[in-house]
This record gives C-alpha cells, structure tokens and sequence, in this order.
C-alpha cells in the first residue's frame, strides 16, 4: 500500500529525516522534510499553575505526555520514578492505559480527557518533563511534538533516543537523550 501511495503521489512531505528515511526504503524519489514547530504561547509561572491546581511548591512533579502506546516508554519511567522522590504526572490515552493503569501507584495522576488549557496548566507546574520512547517492532516516534512543546513551557527534557526525537532534541542543548 505504501508503494503505490508513494508511486502516484505528486509530491512527498515527511516529518523528519528519521520518516524520510524510512520511505526510501519503499522508493528512490525523495521526500520533502518539513520538520514541525508548536504555536508559541504564554505559560503561567510555576506558582500561579501549582495554585490553579491545587499542588504545593514544595512537590516535585514529572511531566509525560503522549498517546499511551508501549513505544512511549511509559511503563520505563513508571519504574524509574520508585525511586525518584517525585509525582509522575501522565497526560494521555490509548491502548496500553489499562496495563499502565495497573502499573501506577496511586500517588500518581493519570489524566486521560484534559483540555489544551489544562494540559498547559501542568507544563507550567511541572519541574521536568520526561519520556523515554523506544522502538517497538515496526514502531517508532516520528517526531515527537510534545518535546517542543515541554521546552516551550521552559522545562528541562529527558527522552528517549529512538526515531525522530533526536531531531526534536540536541542532546545536552535543548535536552537530554
């Protein structure tokens, strides 16, 4: 399906090289690559969002956001924050939430249905933002939006070095990998 889409295709856009690469694989034509970028917006301080949320300065609080999808690595850093003195805060939903449900300490947040406002609210709040995608079979991160989108807020980046991402991020600059 993918050969004959990119056959008769006037024209082929991707995300990243990472994407470009992958369909070469299908064709020797060469794919245009338009790397994406989030609309700039204000965030409120981390005092003003902490207040609108109910949560004290004092807590530290991880930050993840994406489809919950194993690719994501949610599970990873579920099990990495047992040992971190701090509250994982998941914004997403998909078909691995219900193993991830099972995985979760009840300190945790799992926020499934937020609005794009609140979704900003815990940007602000949070003291890092972490996601450690992976490769899965024939899956892999395309980009990954939610990186700019975390530096946007102004929060340190831990991520997953798999696919796109290490396009979204210079290591040891923007973020680490």
């Amino acid at each position: 399906l993918v050969k004959q889409i990119v056959r008769n295709a006037q024209a082929l856009f991707v995300n990243s090289e990472v994407t470009a690469s992958i369909l070469r694989l299908f064709s020797d034509r060469v794919p245009i690559v338009l790397t994406p970028a989030v609309e700039s917006r204000t965030f409120l301080s981390k005092e003003e969002a902490r207040k609108k949320l109910g949560i004290s300065l004092e807590e530290r609080i991880v930050l993840a956001v994406g489809r919950l999808v194993p690719r994501k690595g949610f599970d990873v850093l579920i099990e990495a924050m047992k040992s971190i003195d701090a509250r994982l805060v998941i914004i997403g939903d998909g078909t691995d939430r219900e193993r991830l449900e099972s995985l979760l300490p009840t300190t945790y947040y799992l926020l499934t249905t937020t609005s794009d406002e609140e979704r900003d609210l815990w940007y602000a709040a949070a003291d890092v933002f972490a996601l450690p995608v992976r490769e899965e079979k024939n899956d892999i991160e395309g980009f990954g939006i939610v990186f700019l989108e975390a530096a946007l807020a102004g929060l340190p980046v831990v991520a997953g070095r798999s696919g796109g991402v290490v396009e979204a991020i210079e290591d040891g600059k923007t973020g680490v990998l």
